[in-house]
């Protein structure tokens, strides 16, 4: 069974084409496509130009993306230089997690900032030889209970179930004080042209949405994306099932899924609960005078 350093991918969902052009069309971001030849090799990245401070990144939602991502750390900084020099300065740039190589690169020389952030990762080729039991006592508990409750998921397949879950998401991000609001007309689109993306809606035994989650996909591997319960409902424990359901319909196709980063210390316990292994990511970013 290949480990999880095996199998992670510098090819995210966030990068596929589909994804990247709405966020280049909803955001405060234009998207740009980028091919570079460095030392004989061409490499494919995912840039976007930030509206506002005029800047660029390497990832504007989620993870950057390299393609293939190279080897060592001065083929990296060669690429960098190659971008900044055709486009204009690079202030952040997103590598997802790839391995603990990436992170001994020692990257001072290169004027960025370096953030190690972690996030958490299920190994599908461990919930094929485990099933149910790789996940903690708790969460099969909670699994069950919402079952007992007559609760029932399945993909969303009308507008309205749509709209009913983008209430419960702004509702959501209110409750947890978020930041940010992903626009609806981009996930919308997302999930009316886009192979990328797929949301799971959790019913009581009245066809009343009470929870939802977006999942992002390609041919490889799963980001959990965003998550939404309806605060009068959340002791039915909908979200459990809604995991549990995408977690079944993906296993046997796709290597991992990443459960993404966790501002809140119980949410990130909670994803340990699934079975999970925390993998490090890094976040670089460079201060521009305006």
């Amino acid at each position: 069974m290949m480990n999880i350093q095996q199998m992670l991918s510098p090819r995210t969902p966030f990068i596929e084409p589909g994804f990247a052009a709405l966020v280049g069309q909803y955001l405060d971001f234009e998207y740009t496509p980028v091919e570079v030849c460095c030392k004989g090799q061409v490499y494919a990245i995912s840039l976007y130009k930030n509206t506002k401070t005029q800047s660029y990144h390497i990832g504007a939602v989620g993870y950057g993306g390299i393609i293939p991502f190279p080897e060592s750390l001065p083929d990296f900084l060669d690429i960098i230089d190659i971008i900044s020099e055709s486009y204009g300065m690079i202030s952040q740039i997103t590598l997802p997690p790839m391995g603990e190589h990436i992170l001994s690169w020692d990257m001072s020389s290169s004027g960025f900032d370096r953030q190690v952030m972690d996030t958490y990762i299920l190994n599908f080729a461990e919930y094929r030889e485990q099933k149910d039991m790789l996940f903690k006592g708790s969460v099969r508990t909670d699994i069950r209970f919402a079952e007992k409750a007559g609760v029932s998921v399945r993909l969303y397949d009308s507008e309205q179930e749509l709209q009913q879950f983008y209430e419960i998401y702004k509702s959501t991000m209110e409750r947890v004080q978020a930041s940010y609001l992903t626009p609806y007309e981009l996930l919308k689109e997302l999930l009316y042209y886009s192979d990328e993306a797929r949301l799971y809606i959790a019913l009581t035994e009245q066809n009343r949405v009470i929870a939802g989650s977006l999942f992002l996909q390609n041919e490889d591997n799963l980001f959990y994306w965003i998550n939404a319960s309806h605060s009068e409902f959340r002791n039915l424990r909908g979200n459990y099932l809604i995991l549990k359901q995408a977690i079944d319909d993906a296993y046997a196709t796709k290597s991992y899924l990443n459960f993404g980063y966790s501002h809140n210390p119980n949410i990130a316990k909670s994803k340990l609960g699934w079975g999970c292994h925390i993998q490090k990511y890094i976040r670089l970013t460079k201060e521009y005078a305006l």
